[in-house]
């Protein structure tokens, strides 16, 4: 998949690790159009919190900045067919005003970009995985197929939990190279 050669032309922050990786779930998967073993490209960044949810806020956004342009590169290739793209922010610490702290801030700016995708809000969202914001992407597979999961992530506690410190913040996040090879691919 050409992913890895993609994100080269995108020049993404210098704090940020990327890994492309073969990976497994450890439990099996039921879902039909995904598997246990799956390729996937990764994004990680790490930080303290220095107020205003500065980290949050400038990290998610080049999340998804990097995973939009990655779909909009492959789109213009000629090669993919990735339509009906969908992005949903959560905060599942339920910290008021996060989530319009983010939209306003984050979101804004996405839509004037990427004005094919549709970004929402959701406040149902639970996980006992992230700890406060977390996204997913979802395209559609075919003209009439049902929307899929492409991308996903948000702020762990790993590195808090490492640290010792409640300063710490790790945001990382996922595109199923895989996923995208084999269900969008012409």
């Amino acid at each position: 998949c050409q992913i890895r050669r993609l994100l080269s032309r995108y020049n993404v922050h210098k704090n940020v690790l990327a890994a492309s990786q073969r990976v497994i779930r450890q439990d099996p998967v039921k879902k039909e159009g995904y598997s246990q073993h799956f390729k996937t490209f990764t994004l990680a960044v790490a930080g303290r919190d220095v107020g205003f949810e500065r980290f949050e806020k400038e990290n998610l956004l080049e999340h998804l900045r990097a995973f939009l342009t990655i779909i909009k590169l492959l789109n213009a290739s000629g090669e993919y067919a990735i339509s009906d793209i969908a992005v949903a922010i959560s905060d599942v610490s339920k910290r008021p005003g996060l989530l319009e702290a983010i939209d306003e801030d984050v979101l804004k700016e996405l839509k004037e970009v990427f004005t094919e995708t549709t970004f929402t809000v959701d406040n149902e969202r639970t996980s006992n995985y992230y700890k406060s914001l977390c996204y997913s992407i979802a395209a559609r597979v075919a003209q009439d197929g049902a929307p899929m999961s492409i991308a996903g992530g948000g702020i762990t506690a790993w590195t808090e939990t490492l640290v010792g410190s409640k300063k710490e913040r790790l945001l990382v996040g996922s595109i199923g190279s895989e996923t995208i090879c084999r269900h969008f691919k012409k």
